[in-house]
């Protein structure tokens, strides 16, 4: 075969492969880059928590209601975190058989016991002093499924009162979080910090 028909054949051949391939091609769905669904924000994961009042180990008649005012401020301004659910301390009092709530606190487990007959998954548990115008608050996270303390829940603030009282609490509600692993949005912590300062001023009026 003369070598100038053989150049041609194969270049006729070479034409013919490529149209197969590009009719073939065109006959088959073009698959469409799908772009994965949005993910939402992260769950919410809701812990079940709640305020004992607190117990008083030094101070006066004057302030030994003080507890139940520290817990009813606390209470009320982690209800502004999303991804707590915190119980009313009435709802402690209806299920405790211990008309002083706060001597729950001086037992670890008797606090335990009540939270786990509540369901609840954490308890903050304290105590404070108040000697003059100074004030000390511990506080503590139980957690209520490892019938023990939370890991670097524990916490200590010492202030005058009742000058040091809000910042005190607002220090209070943020170690909780941190203990809890909790990072609070924007405008939650905004609320925390106006929602203890105004349940400060009402609780000193209550209770003091």
């Amino acid at each position: 075969m003369p070598k100038c028909l053989q150049s041609r054949l194969l270049i006729l051949v070479s034409v013919l492969l490529a149209s197969s391939i590009a009719v073939s091609q065109s006959g088959r769905p073009h698959s469409r880059a799908t772009s994965s669904p949005t993910k939402s924000s992260k769950p919410t994961v809701s812990i079940n928590l709640a305020v004992i009042p607190f117990r008083q180990t030094v101070g006066s008649a004057e302030t030994a209601n003080l507890g139940q005012g520290i817990a009813d401020s606390l209470t009320n301004a982690l209800k502004s975190v999303s991804t707590l659910a915190v119980a009313d301390v009435d709802a402690l009092y209806k299920a405790s058989t211990d008309e002083h709530l706060g001597d729950i606190a001086t037992k670890d487990e008797d606090a335990i016991r009540l939270g786990r007959e509540l369901g609840l998954a954490m308890l903050v548990v304290g105590s404070y002093q108040s000697v003059g115008d100074q004030l000390i608050i511990e506080a503590r996270i139980l957690n209520v499924a490892e019938n023990g303390v939370l890991p670097n829940s524990a916490v200590s603030l010492n202030g005058r009162f009742p000058s040091d009282y809000p910042s005190m609490l607002t220090q209070l509600n943020s170690k909780i979080l941190a203990a809890l692993r909790i990072q609070p949005t924007l405008a939650e912590t905004r609320n925390l910090r106006a929602s203890s300062s105004s349940s400060s001023a009402e609780a000193l009026a209550a209770y003091n």
